[in-house]
């Protein structure tokens, strides 16, 4: 679903300065997303209340290439650039990300370090689970895990070949462990 009828779907808040979202927002949110594609009104619902709100300033960095994942984030509002800095040094933009999309996607080892920087192009708004929380969800809702594991990017560029050259840097591991997303 594309960002402009995501946003289209979405009520408009009650007051423009509200730093969270109701509930509902957060479900029509959640149903547009190919992350909870099949899930039923009443288990986001669920989901959604586990979710903290969180929001981003215009560049702010959201997590960095080699850090512990250790929240998956749907983006309600806003744009992110997901970057990896190759052998070179040179940072690279791998995609762009928007309303709607989940960054920091994985469902299997809770220990993945995330294989490129994400940052803020604008204001962002977003919620994010825990992964010691989304461990649990993903029990609990098996079409998730399946969502992340039909749905990531599995030709996705891949640098990490470049980073395992140098002799600093220990080669990442499942490239689709931090920085898959839709």
């Amino acid at each position: 679903m594309t960002s402009s009828r995501l946003t289209a779907m979405l009520p408009v808040p009650s007051t423009p300065s509200s730093p969270g979202s109701t509930l509902a927002e957060r479900v029509v949110l959640m149903c547009a997303s190919a992350l909870f594609a099949g899930l039923s009104r009443e288990e986001c619902i669920e989901i959604a209340s586990c979710a903290k709100a969180r929001s981003f300033a215009r560049d702010e960095l959201i997590y960095m290439q080699g850090q512990p994942a250790r929240d998956l984030i749907l983006l309600q509002v806003g744009s992110v650039k997901l970057t990896q800095i190759g052998f070179n040094g040179n940072e690279v933009i791998l995609s762009m990300r928007g309303t709607g999309d989940a960054i920091s996607v994985q469902s299997e080892a809770p220990q993945c370090i995330h294989t490129c920087s994400a940052r803020a192009v604008e204001r962002c708004r977003a919620l994010s689970w825990e992964y010691s929380r989304l461990q649990k969800l993903l029990a609990d809702y098996p079409g998730i895990r399946r969502n992340i594991n039909i749905t990531s990017p599995r030709s996705f560029p891949n640098l990490k070949n470049d980073s395992a050259r140098s002799p600093q840097r220990k080669p990442q591991s499942d490239w689709r462990c931090s920085c898959s997303g839709w």
